[in-house]
């Protein structure tokens, strides 16, 4: 592989950022990692395992934490590096609907050993083992009684960041009553993490405030 200046690097970093729906690439290079949203600290680390131009990709859960646009985009991304690079890759996952858009082959293991192999189209369309038969047609249900749990009013977060304030989250007001599953959908860095954190009490509001069973979670005046 040719070596490459410092500035040719850079470059490239920025260039892989933007591939992967990295929109700044800029900031986020020159970000800590504790600062990003975990899915763009995924998409990151996806940008330097390609920085070298592998021959071959090992990806252990590439779309787990991305939200549903950055995960298409990231699969349709290593799609095209894939035919562009003729690049070989082993994909890791535990999402049967990822493994049917980016595999050629699929390979199901089961209490430690691998049940089958088949092409993807062959393994979807007609699925030999029983544990693959209940992973493509396995659907859960859930259901719950009511009781108010866990509830946000107005609540706002912002974090500074090279003496630049960035708004993480802006007057969110949510509640979730007992029994219930809240989805929070969204792209990478467009809050979601945050809101969690702010749910959890590991971090405080701005303004604004959480209540778990009825008290508040504000920590300031204690």
């Amino acid at each position: 592989m040719e070596k490459l200046s410092r500035k040719k690097l850079v470059k490239k970093a920025y260039d892989l950022f933007r591939k992967f729906e990295l929109k700044e690439p800029e900031r986020i290079f020159n970000s800590y990692p504790f600062t990003l949203s975990i899915g763009m600290a995924q998409r990151v680390a996806v940008s330097l395992a390609l920085m070298n131009d592998p021959k071959l990709l090992l990806c252990d859960e590439p779309t787990s934490a991305l939200d549903v646009k950055s995960a298409y985009e990231m699969v349709q991304q290593l799609k095209r590096l894939k035919e562009e690079k003729g690049m070989t890759m082993v994909v890791i996952t535990h999402n049967i609907a990822l493994a049917a858009q980016l595999c050629n082959r699929i390979a199901v293991m089961y209490q430690g050993r691998i049940v089958e192999v088949q092409e993807t189209n062959t393994l979807i369309k007609n699925p030999m083992h029983a544990y693959t038969k209940r992973i493509i047609s396995c659907f859960t249900k859930d259901g719950g009684f009511m009781g108010r749990l866990i509830q946000a009013e107005n609540i706002v977060k912002c974090f500074r960041e090279k003496k630049q304030r960035v708004l993480a989250v802006d007057h969110v007001s949510l509640h979730l009553d007992e029994g219930e599953i809240l989805g929070i959908i969204g792209e990478s860095g467009s809050g979601k993490s945050t809101i969690l954190r702010l749910l959890s009490g590991i971090i405080q509001p701005d303004e604004g405030q959480v209540t778990l069973f009825g008290k508040s979670l504000d920590r300031k005046g204690s």
